[in-house]
């Protein structure tokens, strides 16, 4: 159910870099670890997905259906969610049917995918 994926909560750690000219010159840097967040909903995938998963929520959607290529992160972040927390995804491709790793993950997820032909 998409209501499951908003008490989903990633946190994502500070890393600090410890360099010596950066110490020699008295700055401190950190990373935000996006992509450590998660394993297939990573980056800022899911901070991008969350509004939208909230809002299908409130107007009680069954599933989440959106664009992108055969190499697409944010359809392959959409499909890992779908099948994490059990709602339909569906995928419109551009472009002409073809098995790349990430539309193997996507069919993998169950995503219903839709190619468009341009």
């Amino acid at each position: 159910m998409i209501s499951d994926a908003l008490g989903w909560q990633p946190t994502a750690a500070l890393q600090r870099l410890s360099l010596p000219w950066l110490q020699h010159a008295g700055v401190e840097v950190a990373m935000l670890r996006l992509d450590r967040i998660d394993s297939l909903i990573s980056g800022n995938k899911w901070f991008k997905l969350s509004d939208h998963l909230r809002q299908a929520v409130t107007v009680g959607a069954q599933g989440v259906i959106s664009l992108g290529g055969a190499h697409s992160n944010h359809l392959h972040a959409l499909a890992a969610a779908g099948k994490r927390f059990g709602f339909p995804t569906v995928g419109l491709l551009r472009g002409h049917a073809q098995q790349t790793p990430t539309v193997l993950d996507l069919q993998a997820f169950g995503m219903q995918l839709h190619w468009l032909g341009y």
